[in-house]
């Protein structure tokens, strides 16, 4: 039964080169193409324009924030502080709400008679599935209380952004290396086939 990389054989004659291109698609350099016709030849790769974006982003952010006067920038941290405060206020009384409803049901549960031997692994497994929400979204309160959430000094904030700047800028880095290799790849590889008839 031929794969995807040979069926073309039982449809017509193939060259080599169109061989060799065909399963380039399989190797990372080309890697992004696997969804693209399976006729077109291999493609330099272009870089991704996330990285760029969010260098982009993290410079306005940065600018902006040190545009501001000391007076405004501990204002804004305040006021960013007081959300996150008020996020977690909802957020504890949406998962108390919760924590009360799993618990009612894994009473109920626990209290109900399995109808057969063969029913105990089920009854286990709504146990188990109660218990691990019980665990991951009703637990790490000391991580959610709305009491430790203190605003950062415009100082912590700014090395915060320049911080998230640098890892975008390393981001953006190794993209275009990534991309340099893959399409250095290619170069390689259309280099060394025969030219087409």
């Amino acid at each position: 039964m031929p794969t995807g990389y040979t069926a073309i054989f039982t449809e017509r004659e193939v060259t080599f080169r169109e061989y060799a291109l065909r399963c380039a698609r399989a190797f990372g350099a080309c890697i992004l193409q696997r969804d693209d016709d399976v006729d077109q030849p291999p493609k330099h790769r272009e870089e991704a324009s996330y990285y760029q974006e969010s260098v982009d982003r993290d410079m306005r952010e940065l600018d902006r924030f040190l545009s501001l006067t000391r007076e405004q920038q501990v204002e804004e941290l305040e006021a960013k502080a007081e959300e996150s405060r008020q996020y977690r206020i909802k957020s504890q009384r949406e998962r108390t709400m919760l924590e009360a409803r799993l618990r009612e049901v894994l009473g109920q549960v626990s209290a109900w008679k399995a109808p057969t031997q063969e029913h105990e692994n089920y009854k286990k497994f709504m146990i188990d599935q109660i218990n691990s929400t019980l665990d991951f979204d009703c637990g790490y309160r000391e991580y959610t209380d709305p009491t430790k959430v203190k605003a950062a000094t415009p100082a912590e904030h700014l090395a915060e952004l320049k911080q998230h700047l640098d890892y975008s800028i390393t981001g953006r880095d190794e993209e275009r290396e990534r991309c340099r290799q893959a399409n250095d790849w290619i170069d390689a590889l259309y280099a060394s086939l025969p030219e087409a008839p």
